[in-house]
This record gives structure tokens, C-alpha cells and sequence, in this order.
């Protein structure tokens, strides 16, 4: 268990190699619900949505000597009915268990520094494209005018872990010039990417400012993104949050105005005054029929809300009708029980009549035996 001082991320569960960095390889599979368990997709919270049979390799390829596995939300691993498999993994001694020897391990997320999260470990984490997905970086002088003529291309190609990002952008500055030091050992480029507290942050020095593209391609994608990392890492976004009870407006806009990107930058790196083109962009959103939902369906906002009308209408015009259906067969299921148990009343009070009358028949036939049985007594005296 990461702990930010043992080289793993607070509260990460880190798998490590024996002998880091060799051939050996680290498996972990079976990752079907059963061993993770929440009441969304325990996949899924891990970033392994798009792993075809749930299995996570670190191998010759791609292989630092461990596997980390990192979610912003809790979950909880489920190992049977005792601690043998934790010990197995050495994870059953952690101090931050409440209950020891029930074979469960709750894991919270930490506030931890550590840049070895992985990035399918975040919201959405598995909509980056960590193939041959990229997204470009435009820096500026001071004074507005370009630092570099060409935007730098950052490539996201095998960009697991939140230091993979980092270098990855602080790399591609570099080599693209955006230095003052490069003969140094270790240059400082002119915009520093950096991982912290869980956020990433891209900070400029005091000569140079950037802009990251959002110019509007063909396809209908921004900021010329084709990895969306910087939707995931929360860069260069207007709002915060992952849905609608989440949504909220960027921090750094709310408290300043001037960081508000209404407009984008163009093909030569410039940025006009008065450009609307952002602003018009999202108030023509509603009627946008390419936005995807969660559940695959692509439809517009406008076109979504009249679709979730119609299927609460249906729903609640469905759950009506069951329930009158239900509530007649409930009255004749309450009549047929009546009828073979219940008590009628007429019924019953027909009964008293006829018992009363029969009653009274059998007084009076005893009184005429009595009065026989007098009569005959005194004639035979």
C-alpha cells in the first residue's frame, strides 16, 4: 500500500517486481466484480474499462518493476472469506484496515504528491487515447508576440502514469526549443508541466505565457486534443466536475474574468480580440447532435431532455397502469379469499333466523309431549 513515503502513492495499491525493470512481468486479471466490488462498474473506477479480459500486464515493453493501481473514488477489494489471498499479496498487515481476517480491503483515495498514479485511474480515464493521440501547446513572449513559429506537438504515445504526462509535455517543449538552458543536464523549459495533490498544472516563467490550441477541427474535436488528455486532467476547461450533480465553473475563471477563453487560437498562433468563437460554440451546444452520453447514445441536449421527458412520461404512464392492474387483482384475489373464508353477513343472520325458528319447532313439540303425557297419566287413573 503506497504510503507517498515508500516510493507509491498515498493510498495506492502498488504491485511490485521482484526485480524491477527485467523481463518478469506482473499479471493482475480476474478483475470482474467479484473481487472489487461498488455499485458501479468496479472496472471501471480503476480505469480498466477498455482492457478486453479486465487484465493489467506490466511486461518487457512498458515495464517499470510495478503496477499501480490508482482510482480518485473508494472502493473495496473482497478476497474471500478470510485474509489468506491479502497475505498472499502482502497487503494483509496494512494499518489502515479497520477489520483484520475478514478477506476485505477498504481503499480511500489520499491527497498524496506521488506522480505514479495511473492517468486511467481518473475520471473518464478511459477516453484517453495513450496510442497516437497528441495535443498542442502555443508559447508566447511577454509582450503577446510568438515564442516558437510552430505550436509544440505534445504526443501522449505511452503515457500511463500522471510522470509519463509530465515528461511527456515538459520533453516536447524542450526539444522544440522552448528553453533558455539547453545544454543543461536537466533544462527548464519555458512552460513547466507538473503532477500535484492529484491535479496536473502548467506553469509559464516570467517571460512567456502559452495558450493551448482550441481551434475547431473537421471532425468537430478542440484544442486540436486527440488524446482528450486535456479534458481528463481538467486543462484549459470552463467547468469542473464529472456530471450533473458534479458540475461546477472553473475555479480560476469564477475568480478572474480574463482567463475566460472565448475565443481560439488560430492556424498561425494568433489570437484576436473580440474572437467569440468559443462562446458562440457552447451556446450552439444545445443544438450540437453529435454530444455522446453515457450509454454510447449520441443525440443533442435538446434532443436528450425531450427523449428523458418522454421516457419518464412512459415510465410513469407504465408504472400507472401496473399499478391499477395490480390493484384489480388484488380485490379479486381478496374476493376469492372472502368467498371461502370470510363472513356474510346476511348470511349469517338468514342462519340465526333459521335456527331460531327451529329452536322454537323443538320447544313446542316438547311442550305438546308434555301435555300428552299428563292427559294419558290422568285417564289411566
Amino acid at each position: 500500500m503506497g504510503g507517498g513515503d515508500n516510493g507509491g502513492p498515498e493510498n495506492a495499491l502498488i504491485f511490485r517486481n521482484t526485480n524491477a525493470g527485467d523481463e518478469s512481468s506482473i499479471t493482475i486479471d480476474d478483475l470482474d466484480g467479484d473481487s472489487l466490488t461498488r455499485m458501479a462498474s468496479p472496472t471501471s473506477i480503476l480505469g480498466l474499462d477498455k482492457l478486453e479480459d479486465k487484465t493489467i500486464v506490466a511486461d518487457a515493453t512498458h515495464n517499470t518493476g510495478e503496477i499501480t493501481l490508482f482510482s480518485d473514488q473508494p472502493y473495496t477489494i473482497e478476497s474471500g472469506v478470510n485474509d489468506n489471498i491479502l497475505a498472499q499479496l502482502g497487503l494483509h498487515d496494512i494499518e489502515q484496515r479497520e477489520d483484520q481476517g475478514n478477506g476485505q480491503l477498504r481503499v480511500e483515495p489520499g491527497e498524496g504528491d506521488d506522480d505514479d498514479f495511473l492517468l486511467s485511474g481518473f475520471k473518464h480515464g478511459d477516453q484517453l487515447n495513450t496510442e497516437d493521440g497528441s495535443f498542442s501547446i502555443w508559447i508566447y513572449e511577454e509582450d503577446g508576440s510568438l515564442a516558437l513559429p510552430q505550436p509544440v506537438e505534445v504526443s501522449m504515445e505511452r503515457a500511463y502514469t500522471a510522470r509519463d504526462a509530465v515528461e511527456a509535455i515538459n520533453n516536447a517543449i524542450i526539444n522544440a526549443g522552448g528553453t533558455d538552458n539547453p545544454e543543461d543536464t536537466h533544462p527548464t523549459p519555458w512552460v513547466q508541466a507538473n503532477f500535484e495533490k492529484q491535479r496536473f498544472t502548467l506553469t509559464p516563467n516570467d517571460g512567456h505565457q502559452f495558450a493551448l490550441d482550441g481551434a475547431r477541427q473537421d471532425d468537430g474535436t478542440f484544442g486540436r486534443d486527440t488524446s482528450n488528455f486535456l479534458q481528463v486532467a481538467g486543462l484549459n476547461t470552463f467547468f469542473t466536475g464529472d456530471s450533473a450533480g458534479t458540475i461546477g465553473i472553473n475555479q480560476t475563471v469564477a475568480e478572474d474574468l480574463n482567463y475566460l477563453a472565448a475565443g481560439q487560437v488560430q492556424d498561425d498562433g494568433q489570437i484576436y480580440a473580440g474572437d467569440n468563437t468559443n462562446a458562440l460554440e457552447i451556446s450552439n451546444l444545445q443544438q450540437k447532435d453529435d454530444i455522446k452520453f453515457d450509454g454510447g447514445r449520441s443525440n443533442s441536449l435538446n434532443g436528450f431532455y425531450n427523449s428523458l421527458i418522454g421516457d419518464i412520461g412512459n415510465k410513469g404512464r407504465t408504472i400507472g397502469r401496473n399499478q391499477e392492474f395490480n390493484e384489480l387483482v388484488l380485490n379479486q384475489m381478496q374476493e376469492m379469499r372472502d368467498a371461502v373464508s370470510g363472513v356474510s353477513l346476511d348470511e349469517e343472520m338468514a342462519n340465526l333466523v333459521k335456527f331460531q325458528h327451529a329452536y322454537t319447532a323443538a320447544a313446542r313439540m316438547i311442550s305438546i309431549s308434555d301435555e300428552m303425557l299428563v292427559t294419558l297419566l290422568e285417564t289411566v287413573r
